[in-house]
């Protein structure tokens, strides 16, 4: 196991709903050198091969009903932050514990799918966050 999913996986186990922001850069074209994976995306963008993952993701979580995708857009430069930092897109996706995150991308049916992020992002960062509700930050 990777040091930095032992430490996210230990801070947030046990403490409720989780919420993971993504950063997302697009690769021009899809690229699947490498790969193994079903109904490879010929000749689309990284954009719509992205695209056709999430969807299979969003139908993952909703079989399992251990979350949900809470935002997908567009991203902008920084309004605040380094200007020669550049993402594509942000995916916000809230779970309801870090075991159905855990349980999500380690079923069967995510490795199946996760290829296609591979072919997809030239780049990309995951920042897991606890998810507290506005009314405990107002006490």
């Amino acid at each position: 196991m990777d040091e930095s999913w032992k430490h996210c996986y230990d801070k947030f186990k046990g403490q409720g709903k989780i919420v993971m922001l993504n950063s997302l850069k697009f690769k021009p074209t899809a690229d699947y050198t490498g790969i193994e994976v079903s109904n490879i995306q010929k000749d689309k963008t990284g954009k719509e091969t992205y695209q056709y993952y999430l969807k299979q993701v969003r139908n993952n979580i909703e079989k399992t009903k251990v979350g949900s995708i809470l935002y997908y857009g567009e991203s902008q430069n920084f309004l605040i932050g380094p200007q020669n930092e550049k993402w594509d897109a942000v995916l916000l996706i809230e779970y309801d514990s870090m075991d159905d995150f855990a349980n999500v991308i380690e079923s069967e049916a995510h490795q199946k799918i996760k290829g296609h992020r591979k072919a997809s992002l030239e780049d990309s960062r995951i920042l897991p966050a606890s998810n507290f509700n506005i009314q405990e930050v107002e006490k």
